[in-house]
This record gives C-alpha cells, sequence and structure tokens, in this order.
C-alpha cells in the first residue's frame, strides 16, 4: 500500500474552478486493477465521468504506463476512446510525458489537473510541472460531487472537437520541412467582423479565461465590457478562423479607443498560426501594452503571408491611413488582387480585374494593349468605336494611371497572353485585345464555340451578328514581345516624372495542376518576353521589375492557371514591392 501525503488526499486543496483539463493514470485509478496482471474491473460511473467531463468542456487525456494497444482496446471498448486527447502510453517516466501533454493543448500547468496511484508518480510529475494541481484516486469522488463547478456547459462536444483538429494538426506537422511550410498548406481563412455586442458572450469568455495570448490583461465586470463596446469612438472588432482542418470559430478581439488598445485578446487555440500577428498588421501595428508574460511577441511591420482574409467587415471608425503614406495603383489580374492584403498600407487605387453589375469579367483592361489604346483616344472616340467591340465595356475600360499622380503604378503582364490583338482594316492606329489569345473571333468555324461559350467570353453573351460584324472591321495579328515593349514604353512615358512603374513579369516555367491547353506555348512565351524585359529595362531608374520566377520553386507553387500562386509567391511580391514604394 502506498503513503500519500497529505495534501494529495486533501480535497480542499484543488480549485476546480481553474481546472481545464485532467490527465488519468489508468491502472488502480480510472480502472480498478492492474492490465496484465489480473482481471480489471472498469466501473461505467468512471466511464459516465469521462463523458460529463468532456460536456463541460473539460478535456481528459492519459499518461500510464501500460502497453499502448492493450490500453486503447479497453477503452475503446466502452466506447470513450475518442474523449481522450494526446493520450501517452508507454513505459517511460510521466514528469516529461505530462509535460508534453500540457504543452501541446497549451495549457498552463495550474489549470490541469494529474490523478495517480503512485505517490512518486505524482512526486515526479510535479517536479517537471511548476503549480499543476496532482492528487490520488479519492479526488474522483469529489469531481463527480462537484461536477457543476468544473468548466461550462458544452453538450455539443465543441471543445473536444477543437482539441481533436489540434492533435490531427500536430501529427500532420511532423510531414513538414518548417513551421511556415506547414502553415502555408494549412490553408488558414480569416473572417473580420464588428457586430461585436452580437457575440458579447463569448467575448467576455474570451476576455476572463485567455491568458496566453490576452496582451492587456484587462478583466472587466460584465457592465464594464458591455459599456466598452458600445463606445461609439472605438474601433472594435472579432476574428473567426479556419483551416483545413476544422473550424475554430471566434478566437480573438480588440478593442482601441483614441489609438489606446483597450482589449488585445486571442485564444490559445491559434497559439504558433500567427493570427495575433495578422491583426496586428491588419490594425497597422498599433501601440499594444503588454501586460505580464505572453506567448507571442508582436512585431511591427510584419506581415503574415500564410493566412488568408476572406471577408472584412469595418467600422465607420476604422483606422484611417496615415498622412504621408504612398499612394500607388495597381493594375492586373488575380495575381495583383491577391497581395493587397500584404502590402503596406499605402492609399491604393485597385484597377484590377473584377466581375461587374453586369457580371462581366474585366480583366481585357489589364493589358498593355488596350491600357495604350484607351489613353491614345478620346472618350468620345474610344466609346464610339469600343461600343462595336464583343466583350467591352467602355466604362471599365477607362484608367487613372495616367491622372492620378501615384507614387507608384504596379503593372502585372500576365494578361499579355491571355486575349488575341485585332488591327482595325479602317484606321490602321486603333489596335484592341479582344477573345482568346489562340482562337480567332474572326474565324466563322470558332464562332458557335463564342457563342455558345465554350470558349472563355468574359461573361458576354455572344451572337452571329455581332462576331460577323468584327469580323468585317478587325483582322487578327500576331502579338510579338516587341509589340508589349513598346506599349509598356508608350505607358513609362506618359505617367507622371515622380511615378515609378513597376513591372510584375508572370510564370514561365511551370505548368499548372490543370494542365490546360496551350501551357506550353504561354510558358515561352512569356520567357520570351521577360527575358526582352529584363534586358531592355536594366538600366532604368523610373522602371522597377519584379520577375515572379524568382520567387518560384516547382509545380507546387502554381495552382490552377500557370499564372495562379500559392499564397507565399503572392507574399513575396508584395514585399518586393514594398521595398520599391518609399
Amino acid at each position: 500500500m502506498f503513503l500519500y501525503k497529505e495534501e494529495y488526499k486533501s480535497k480542499k486543496m484543488i480549485d476546480l474552478k481553474k481546472i481545464k483539463m485532467i490527465i488519468w493514470d489508468l491502472d488502480d485509478t480510472l480502472w480498478e486493477g492492474t492490465l496484465g496482471e489480473k482481471s480489471i474491473h472498469f466501473k461505467q460511473k468512471r466511464v459516465d465521468l469521462i463523458i460529463n467531463l468532456s460536456k463541460r468542456g473539460i478535456l481528459n487525456s492519459i499518461c500510464s504506463k501500460n502497453n499502448y494497444s492493450d490500453a486503447i482496446k479497453i477503452i475503446t471498448e466502452r466506447g470513450i476512446n475518442d474523449y481522450f486527447v494526446f493520450p501517452s502510453i508507454n513505459w517511460e517516466p510521466k514528469g516529461k510525458r505530462v509535460f508534453d501533454i500540457i504543452k501541446k493543448c497549451r495549457f498552463n500547468s495550474e489549470n490541469v489537473l494529474f490523478i495517480d496511484d503512485n505517490p512518486s508518480n505524482l512526486e515526479e510529475v510535479q517536479f517537471y510541472n511548476t503549480g499543476i494541481c496532482v492528487a490520488c484516486p479519492e479526488i474522483v469522488s469529489y469531481i463527480e460531487d462537484n461536477l457543476n463547478v468544473l468548466g461550462k456547459d458544452d453538450h455539443d462536444l465543441t471543445r473536444l472537437h477543437q482539441y481533436h483538429l489540434l492533435e490531427k494538426k500536430q501529427q500532420e506537422f511532423e510531414l513538414y520541412n518548417s513551421n511556415e511550410e506547414f502553415l502555408f498548406h494549412s490553408k488558414i481563412t480569416a473572417q473580420i467582423y464588428n457586430n461585436v455586442l452580437d457575440e458579447f458572450d463569448r467575448l467576455y469568455e474570451l476576455m476572463q479565461r485567455t491568458n496566453h495570448l490576452n496582451y492587456t490583461k484587462l478583466r472587466q465586470t460584465k457592465e464594464e465590457f458591455r459599456n466598452c463596446l458600445e463606445l461609439c469612438n472605438a474601433e472594435k472588432g472579432y476574428i473567426k478562423v479556419s483551416d483545413k482542418y476544422g473550424d475554430y470559430g471566434i478566437v480573438g478581439f480588440w478593442v482601441i479607443v483614441q489609438k489606446r488598445v483597450l482589449h488585445y485578446v486571442f485564444s490559445c487555440r491559434v497559439l504558433g498560426m500567427g493570427i495575433e500577428q495578422f491583426v496586428y498588421s491588419y490594425l497597422n501595428f498599433p501601440d499594444v501594452p503588454v501586460i505580464d508574460d505572453v506567448s507571442s511577441q508582436l512585431i511591427k511591420d510584419v506581415y503574415v503571408p500564410w493566412v488568408n482574409c476572406d471577408k472584412v467587415e469595418r467600422t465607420c471608425h476604422s483606422v484611417e491611413l496615415e498622412r504621408g503614406r504612398g499612394k500607388v495603383l495597381l493594375k492586373g489580374r488575380c495575381d495583383l488582387n491577391n497581395i493587397v492584403q500584404y502590402l503596406k498600407p499605402y492609399n491604393i487605387i485597385n484597377e484590377c480585374n473584377y466581375i461587374n453589375s453586369l457580371g462581366h469579367d474585366t480583366s481585357l483592361f489589364a493589358c498593355t494593349t488596350n491600357i495604350v489604346l484607351s489613353h491614345k483616344l478620346s472618350k468620345e472616340r474610344r466609346n464610339k468605336i469600343l461600343s462595336s467591340v464583343p466583350m467591352f465595356d467602355c466604362i471599365t475600360g477607362v484608367t487613372e494611371m495616367f491622372t492620378s499622380c501615384c507614387d507608384a503604378v504596379i503593372l502585372s503582364l500576365s494578361s499579355e497572353y491571355s486575349f488575341g490583338v485585332y488591327r482595325s482594316k479602317t484606321d490602321q492606329e486603333i489596335v484592341i485585345a479582344v477573345g482568346d489569345y489562340f482562337y480567332d473571333m474572326t474565324k466563322e468555324e470558332k464562332w458557335n464555340s463564342y457563342i455558345n461559350k465554350e470558349i472563355y467570353t468574359l461573361g458576354y453573351s455572344l451572337s452571329k451578328d455581332s462576331l460577323e460584324l468584327f469580323s468585317k472591321r478587325y483582322k487578327k495579328e500576331e502579338l510579338l514581345a516587341e509589340d508589349i515593349l513598346k506599349n509598356i514604353i508608350y505607358i513609362r512615358d506618359n505617367l507622371p516624372a515622380v511615378t515609378k512603374l513597376i513591372l510584375v513579369l508572370g510564370n514561365d516555367q511551370y505548368k499548372s495542376n490543370r494542365k490546360l491547353d496551350f501551357e506550353e506555348e504561354k510558358l515561352q512565351m512569356y520567357l520570351d518576353l521577360n527575358k526582352l524585359i529584363l534586358t531592355s529595362f536594366k538600366d532604368r531608374d523610373d522602371i522597377s521589375i519584379i520577375d515572379t520566377n524568382d520567387f518560384l520553386h516547382g509545380t507546387n507553387d502554381i495552382t490552377d492557371s500557370i499564372m495562379h500562386y500559392v499564397r507565399r509567391i503572392y507574399y513575396n511580391i508584395a514585399q518586393k514591392i514594398n521595398c520599391f514604394v518609399k
């Protein structure tokens, strides 16, 4: 028989209100008897306790000296295997194993209770885990009698499911070469909202329970907290996060009043995902007071490339851009749209493609041929000419790059070989880009493919009459790299002298995972174009070049199109822009 210190027996020594996880020994603790030596007796009452603890949001884990397969078999037979997280069942000493369990769950030791029938195990666990609560099995009846003191109602087992997600993530993490590579492949998505009062209970719980990533550690009563969230002159919001492993729900919130950060709080469930730094950059790096220790330091001017924000709701009191910030104009397609979230908080004029109110894709106006055309022609002449051209919308063809005095114009060349080039038969000065590059719109045998939208028509509905009229007025021309170079020189010469032109070159190396038609031909054309541009502009001070190929390492960096990349590439492009723009 073991002799226990009195403190291991004393129920008064354990404050159940602060317990978030119980780590169980198995033999003579969770069940009666020793597995492998004699028959064991696993009372239904203990099985029910594990389930009921989980329904109170209390996590259960195992640290026991047994054969893993034998122990798991018993637990599975009783139907509670899924109620444990990060079980550690082997013959190694328990002190360090308990430490590892707590670290994986991202708890403080003082929020964990370890139960074991062996006093030496309790001593060892206490030695390696300062502040942990330990007790002999006699504590179990006390827990059963005071179950409602622990945690809060969680009949849907939300907390348990979230920690199973964490388990799965940590298992897969071992397959990657670096933490950053793992985070990029996790497909982390964030959504930012400002209706904080609608989520009062969850935000109040975060404020009260979170320590690791609670920077301000301002604990308020419910009334005080509600008054804080009701402040009309405050920047306030919360963030939801999900990834390919599951949905984490609301994981953080902030309240900023007149540039003073009152609350900056995040759940430990997203520790290591960079969410707190992502929000920090989103808020333009405010001065966050850090009270006591936190598990992640905030760093100014550092952006988080692996978090994709697909929804933002800002209040009317959102943080304004500082005076003196650079003004940049973005002209391109998806590649530039995807870098916006990683740019410094410039004053941005975004002329990237989008789907307009008529359901039309505006990609035509990202290519240099049409940029030049829109600038050369007067508004009246442009409208008259383009109104008869299929897939053209005169309004969206207007650009501000020549009239807005920007610090920089960021021009992506990813559209250049997407569209065919046609010259007017009656006015040789009129050259337009329209239709698919590889499918001649003036050839009658291609018309049905355009009409039936077997060829991408940017959302426009085309008719035989419109195509026939177009073929009478225009003839297709080959688009040479030299033509694009002339277009770029024209654009540069007509921009304000103070405006830097930054060219973003497209991929010229790797096919997409969809293996679309003509990818080899396009890659070769972009290779020739990129070589010409790099050679022609190497000594120009008013033109800077970002070669996307410098960041590409293989086909895994390309997604569903040769010009669509994984987020790491967009982040790298944005960082290069941040270096060029003062």
